[in-house]
C-alpha cells in the first residue's frame, strides 16, 4: 500500500468515526402508532388520549369544512410532532404550532403536551390546517393565483378562530392607522409576531366581509373559480361584482365604520363583564357589611350593660 492509500485510508476511517459518534447522540426514534377514522389517519407516538382528541374535534369539524369548501378526495394524514423535532419537520415561524402540506393532505402540529391550554390549542389548530389542506387541495396547481390574506383568512374564517383579542388588535390598528393593505399580505405575512397576527386578523376580516355581504355561498364559488385556474382579480369579480382593487377600497370603508371606540361599549363582552364586575362588587360589599355588622354585635355583647352593674 503506497503512502497515498494509507492516507486515504486513514481520513476515511476517520470520518467513518466522526459519523458513528455524532450520530450516536440523536435520539432513537419512537414507535408510531395509528388512529385511523373516516377522514383521517391520525399518527402519534405515546399521546393515545390526545389521539383520541385529536380524531374527535376532527370528525366533528370535517363537515363544516367540507360544506363551505367543497369535499376532497382521500384521507387526511395528521402527525403529532415532539416540540424538539416539530421545528425541525415544520419550516414555520418560531412561535407557531402547526403546519399544512394541502397537496400532500398532510397537516404536523406540535405536541399538544407541549402546549399550553392543550386541548383548546389543538381544537384551533387542528381546525385551522384542516380548513388549509382542503382549500389547498380543492385548488391544487393554482394555488399560486392566491394571495396569502386569502389563503389564511378562509381557514381562520372556517375554523371560527375570532376572539375579542383580535378585535381589539383590529380596532387599535385602524385608531392608529397602521392597518397593512391587503396588497402587501399577497405573498407573505411579516415575520415578527405582533404584526403576523395584525396580518392574520386582517385577513379574518376581509374574509368574513365577503361572508357577510354576500354569504357562505360566495366563499365556495370563488375557490371553485380558483381551482378551474382564475386567478383572484377575475374570481373576486365573477363572485361579488368587485376586482381586488375596488374590494380593498370597500373593505377600508368597512374597517373605519365597523371599528371604532365606541363600539367597545356596545361589546356584549365588555357589557357581561361589567356586569360580573358589578356582581362582585355587590357581593363583597355585602359580605363586608355583614362581617362589620358581626364584630358591632359582638363588640355590644362583651360589653356589660350598666343597668345591671352595682
Amino acid at each position: 500500500m503506497t503512502i497515498t492509500q494509507k492516507i486515504a485510508s486513514i481520513i476515511i476511517t476517520a470520518l467513518i468515526l466522526i459519523f458513528i459518534s455524532s450520530t450516536s447522540t440523536l435520539p432513537q426514534s419512537e414507535k408510531w402508532q395509528i388512529l385511523e377514522t373516516e377522514h383521517f389517519i391520525i399518527h402519534y407516538t405515546n399521546e393515545h388520549k390526545q389521539a383520541v382528541s385529536l380524531q374527535r374535534v376532527s370528525e366533528n369539524f370535517y363537515k363544516r369544512a367540507t360544506d363551505m369548501l367543497g369535499t376532497i378526495a382521500g384521507k387526511i394524514d395528521i402527525w403529532l410532532i415532539s416540540g424538539r423535532d416539530f421545528r425541525a419537520t415544520a419550516p414555520i415561524q418560531d412561535w407557531a404550532v402547526g403546519y399544512a402540506y394541502p397537496l400532500k393532505r398532510r397537516i404536523v402540529i406540535k405536541n399538544p403536551s407541549f402546549l399550553e391550554n392543550s386541548k383548546l390549542e389543538l381544537a384551533r389548530v387542528v381546525k385551522h390546517e384542516i380548513v388549509h389542506v382542503i382549500f389547498g387541495a380543492r385548488i391544487g396547481k393554482y394555488m399560486k393565483n392566491v394571495p396569502l390574506w386569502f389563503n389564511e383568512g378562509i381557514a381562520m374564517y372556517g375554523s371560527e378562530e375570532w376572539s375579542y383579542g383580535h378585535y381589539w388588535l383590529m380596532l387599535t390598528n385602524v385608531f392608529s392607522k397602521s392597518i397593512i393593505p391587503l396588497n402587501k399580505l399577497s405573498n407573505q405575512f411579516p415575520k415578527e409576531k405582533r404584526l403576523a397576527q395584525l396580518a392574520y386578523a386582517e385577513s379574518f376580516s376581509a374574509v368574513s366581509m365577503i361572508a357577510r355581504d354576500y354569504g357562505d355561498e360566495k366563499l365556495r364559488e370563488i375557490t371553485d373559480l380558483l381551482a378551474i385556474g382564475e386567478d383572484m382579480d377575475s374570481a373576486l369579480l365573477f363572485a361579488t361584482g368587485m376586482n381586488l382593487a375596488q374590494f380593498q377600497q370597500r373593505w377600508m370603508q368597512y374597517l373605519t365604520k365597523h371599528y371604532k371606540w365606541f363600539s367597545i361599549l356596545s361589546s356584549s363582552m365588555i357589557l357581561w363583564g361589567a356586569v360580573s364586575l358589578i356582581v362582585v362588587w355587590a357581593y363583597l360589599r355585602q359580605r363586608r357589611l355583614r362581617r362589620m355588622k358581626i364584630a358591632e354585635w359582638e363588640e355590644e355583647e362583651s360589653q356589660q350593660d350598666e343597668f345591671f352593674t352595682e
